[in-house]
């Protein structure tokens, strides 16, 4: 900004520092720009197509198979508003506006509460403000492609003493597309929210081919003791991996109304495509709203964050281990069915995208780790023994392809840099209740009445640096590595047949959790931060019918209720204003559909 801008207060040429265009009570906004928070409102717009071919087909008695092709493409548009750098070169130097006379004043004299302002003189008129930016409707941002093939054959073996061993086995590819559009107004160089310096972002395009082949049998060792076994193996053939995942089961019936189950099996999850793309620095980038630099003990509100892919990424795996019993009791409780199962799970090498408070959060641990200093003894005042170590820390990492987080001179951060990584294991126990009660009335049909609870014993994860944290319970808000869980969840759910009339009653509980997240109180409204997160209980209801009477077809009536009692998430002062990995914000929502069945 000019020394002559009418605004300018400093009688000198300046540049800001951080600067927000639009406040909250600013004089003039776009009409675009939401009222609460000064956010910019736009339409989403995602759709998804799907087709399906798929045939069934008996070779013998005993042999049958089937087989199926998917093909399934998703989109996302959405309206996007960028103030144009060009146009508002223009406007700081009095040529702005429609008529290209007009100035644009950034300081903050522009707003209502500076002891500056003068209506008319200082403030930004609503024609310079709207002709500002520029706006793309219905943008495509993205479009995914899914295909797969799978052909799956079973029958049966040969014959042992205690019955037939059967089989199933089958192959199946899956090839997966996305794309990535970037923003015209970046990749012209216009968008006010590029980062300067970056290059521009470009379209991309990234694939993932699988292939797999898998192996079931069920061998009858007694007449009351079953054996499977599984066997899956798969090529992924872009980031050139192979897995083998072995899965072992046993079902023991001592009783005819009791089971005994134990099974032993690992899994194996890659990266997509788009976690494993290159690495570009400064892409994706967005504002920071929240967190805490410890090692200047400085906000992160203001600075930058880039998530960028990972081409290093490695595959996660795991190991479950689970034994239950179920009982199915006869005569006067016929129709219950009773299960426990007590299940352990171990994660390795999870793959996760850290948090920008995760990632600034390590830099200072491994200052810590390096120097001998702890967060107790750790003083970040400017000029103190510890704060000169970290001043000399930072200095020798600054500039180097491995440092996620770039320094102002002050050493408050400018810009953190994101990406997946294969960060840590975690360690999973719960018991898992389920009851299941049915009877049928000779007039009113069937009530099928199911109650299904977990109760998490263990929820562990490895932090950076090998420790074990306890994170069951908690919000966990200031990590990436694992979610928030609560020690109890819970369903309880009502069905009712009759004929070709179905109804449903559920509802959804899940437990406390304890609050560890950082309060953002960006306006003074005086958010505090809870002790815990309250506990939520959701209801939903549907009812359907079968017409099969007409055009040769079978029809599906539906209609349903989500949320019925309107249940809304627990506000508190954080980004978002509530827990979405726990919640949602919808309220109460009516909903109908139609399934038509040609030939049925």
């Amino acid at each position: 900004m000019r020394a002559d801008h009418p605004a300018n207060p400093y009688g000198v040429d300046v540049s800001p520092w951080n600067w927000r265009p639009f406040t909250e009570v600013y004089t003039h906004r776009p009409s675009y720009i939401e009222d609460s928070g000064g956010s910019r409102a736009y339409e989403i717009h995602n759709s998804l197509n799907r087709a399906r071919l798929s045939v069934e087909y008996d070779l013998t008695d005993t042999w049958s198979g089937y087989s199926y092709y998917s093909k399934q493409e998703s989109k996302a548009m959405n309206d996007s508003y960028s103030i144009h750098l060009g146009k508002l070169q223009l406007g700081l130097a009095g040529m702005g506006g429609p008529n290209g006379n007009e100035y644009w004043n950034p300081f903050g004299s522009a707003d209502p509460r500076s002891p500056f302002f003068v209506d008319g003189v200082t403030s930004n008129s609503v024609d310079i403000t709207e002709w500002l930016f520029e706006v793309d409707k219905n943008r495509v941002s993205d479009r995914d492609s899914l295909n797969i093939f799978e052909t799956v054959l079973t029958g049966e073996l040969f014959q042992l003493p205690a019955g037939v061993v059967q089989t199933a086995f089958g192959y199946q590819w899956r090839d997966l597309e996305e794309k990535e559009f970037a923003n015209p107004f970046d990749v012209a160089g216009w968008d006010y929210n590029t980062v300067v310096g970056a290059e521009p972002p470009t379209d991309n395009t990234y694939v993932s081919e699988v292939r797999a082949a898998f192996l079931e049998l069920q061998v009858p060792i007694l007449e009351t003791l079953d054996l499977q076994m599984a066997v899956r193996h798969e090529q992924f053939k872009d980031f050139g991996l192979e897995a083998t995942t072995p899965k072992i089961a046993l079902r023991y019936e001592p009783f005819a109304s009791v089971a005994l189950r134990a099974s032993w099996g690992e899994s194996f999850l890659a990266p997509t495509p788009t976690q494993a793309r290159p690495f570009i620095p400064d892409e994706n980038c967005g504002e920071l709203f929240s967190g805490v630099d410890d090692m200047t003990d400085t906000l992160l509100v203001g600075a930058t964050v880039c998530s960028s892919g990972n081409p290093n990424l490695q595959p996660e795996t795991s190991t479950i281990q689970n034994v239950g019993v179920t009982w199915e009791p006869t005569g006067a409780l016929d129709g219950l069915s009773v299960s426990l199962d007590y299940q352990e799970i171990e994660y390795v090498d999870r793959i996760r995208t850290l948090t920008s408070q995760d990632t600034v959060a390590n830099q200072f641990n491994q200052f810590l780790a390096q120097s001998g200093y702890t967060e107790a003894n750790y003083d970040p005042t400017p000029g103190s023994a510890s704060r000169i170590a970290a001043n000399a820390y930072l200095a020798s990492i600054a500039g180097k392809a491995s440092n996620p987080v770039v320094r102002y001179p002050d050493n408050s951060v400018r810009t953190v840099y994101t990406q997946a990584a294969n960060i840590s294991s975690v360690w999973i126990d719960l018991l898992d209740l389920k009851t299941q009660y049915s009877f049928d009335t000779n007039d009113w049909g069937t009530f099928t009445t199911t109650l299904q609870t977990t109760y998490y014993t263990t929820y562990e994860y490895e932090d950076l640096f090998g420790g074990v944290k306890d994170a069951l319970g908690y919000q966990n808000g200031n990590t990436g590595i694992v979610p928030p869980l609560p020690k109890v969840k819970s369903n309880l759910r009502l069905n009712w047949f009759r004929d070709k009339q179905s109804a449903s009653i559920s509802a959804n509980y899940w437990h406390d959790v304890i609050f560890d997240d950082q309060i953002v109180d960006f306006y003074g409204q005086g958010w505090v931060a809870p002790r815990k997160i309250e506990g939520e209980v959701r209801v939903d209801a549907r009812y359907a019918m079968i017409l099969d009477q007409y055009l040769d077809s079978e029809f599906t009536l539906s209609v349903g209720i989500t949320n019925m009692f309107d249940v809304r998430p627990q506000r508190m002062g954080i980004l978002g204003g509530f827990e979405s990995r726990l919640s949602t914000p919808w309220g109460r929502q009516f909903w109908a559909s139609i399934e038509w069945t040609p030939g049925a």
